[in-house]
């Protein structure tokens, strides 16, 4: 009985197909509705505010369309949400991201298929200086601090970016602009964090045999806190198994603050207080140790407020 039907099956089965294939092509959203969506963000967005896909899948298709003019690496590879006052929410099919939840939305519109939605930072803290951006010959000197206090310098090394390649396992991107020391280098990159997040930060792994890696920024500055994030690279971190890395901020004589980052801890905050240096500026020296430098790819990033 089956068989003497098996006519009418083949057709419905490409029926079928006919409309799954009609609902994929009426569900994409058009590419002149991601342009007219670019266009409006770029008529109003600040130089302090950041945009966020949803839903989160989407995030390469919203990349692509806006571009690298929009989706700059500090927004793409954020430190944190709390350097942006407004944040842009560019999404499609009614999503929304959680880290505006409960945020108040100062506007909305819609552009075909893509809705914009601003809103307003809660926690929003303005930067005064960004260390990410003194990581240059002019406003940064680079040492190795060994045993005996004997002091080596590293030199400004420009080149060409080497990527962290996408075999296994991966690696991170190795700075062409970049501060070379014997055993490791310095210069500003993006690190997978142990969540799989991209944090823009300044790759300085510790040199390891008891060293100490010194970063002499000039002129910086100050608020009233200082503050920042550091973690190491995941295929590094996840193992758990790693020396934990020492970082340490001075300025003059004084200890700012010290914060220690260990394995499985991921891409975690630190803040000082720094009342009595607001409205000042002046040099601020960062160190970093650890035992030893097996697996070590550490990266931080630090501002003040």
């Amino acid at each position: 009985m089956i068989r003497k039907w098996w006519f009418v099956v083949v057709p419905l089965v490409g029926l079928a197909e006919v409309g799954l294939h009609a609902k994929q092509l009426h569900d994409v959203v058009p590419e002149s509705d991601w342009a007219a969506a670019r266009a409006s963000v770029e008529k109003s967005i600040r130089p302090d505010d950041q945009i966020l896909f949803a839903p989160m899948w989407a995030d390469p298709v919203g990349r692509q369309a806006f571009g690298p003019a929009l989706l700059t690496m500090a927004r793409a590879a954020r430190a944190d949400d709390s350097r942006f006052a407004r944040v842009f929410v560019v999404s499609i099919r009614g999503s929304s991201r959680e880290e505006v939840a409960g945020w108040r939305a100062a506007s909305h519109e819609r552009q075909g298929a893509v809705a914009i939605t601003v809103f307003e930072n809660p926690s929003y803290r303005k930067i005064v200086d960004d260390l990410v951006g003194r990581v240059r010959p002019e406003t940064l000197s680079v040492t190795r601090l060994d045993a005996g206090d004997a002091e080596s310098p590293c030199p400004w090394a420009p080149g060409r970016t080497q990527s962290g390649g996408t075999y296994y396992p991966a690696g991170m991107a190795i700075p062409g602009e970049k501060f070379q020391c014997p055993t490791t280098v310095v210069g500003v990159s993006v690190i997978q964090a142990l969540d799989h997040s991209a944090r823009r930060c300044i790759l300085a792994a510790p040199p390891g045999a008891g060293g100490t890696l010194r970063l002499r920024f000039s002129d910086v500055a100050f608020g009233t806190s200082l503050r920042g994030h550091h973690g190491i690279h995941y295929e590094a971190e996840r193992h758990l198994g790693g020396a934990p890395v020492t970082l340490v901020f001075k300025h003059g004589d004084r200890t700012i603050g010290q914060s220690t980052h260990r394995d499985g801890q991921g891409w975690s905050g630190f803040e000082f207080e720094t009342a009595e240096l607001a409205g000042q500026r002046g040099p601020l020296v960062v160190e970093i140790s650890a035992a030893n430098n097996t697996n070590r790819k550490y990266c931080f990033e630090a501002d003040t407020r």
